[in-house]
């Protein structure tokens, strides 16, 4: 999904996910894609540097989820059960504002500092 700036077409900011059989991001799910999987692995909210602080990734995000819940509504079966992200801890709160929920460290380990398991339920 990708946010557009109304001007002049630009694309500003984007997301980048793939679908995993487990149900959290696992080293494995960064770099596979699984379309059987029923857990979205949300890798990447980029915005562009000119266009931070303006409420562009929170948009996309809820505009996101809300697209995957009608996806979810207008099947006879439920596609999607969740969302999964890694977040770093400073940018937890963030998410949780748009509605994903902590769960705590994740296994999963790049670099020196931790990474934190969220997830939204669908």
């Amino acid at each position: 999904m990708v946010s557009r700036n109304a001007d002049n077409d630009q694309v500003v900011g984007f997301l980048c996910s793939t679908l995993t059989t487990a149900d959290l991001v696992t080293e494995e799910s960064m770099s596979t894609h699984e379309p059987e999987g029923k857990t979205i692995c949300l890798h990447s909210v980029c915005v562009a540097p000119h266009a931070r602080k303006q409420g562009i990734a929170t948009e996309l995000l809820k505009a996101w989820i809300q697209r995957l819940k009608q996806v979810n509504e207008t099947n006879s079966f439920k596609k999607y059960n969740r969302i999964a992200i890694l977040s770093r801890p400073g940018l937890v709160a963030f998410y949780e504002n748009v509605g994903f929920r902590k769960l705590g460290v994740s296994k999963v380990v790049h670099g020196p500092e931790p990474w934190i398991d969220c997830i939204l339920e669908l």
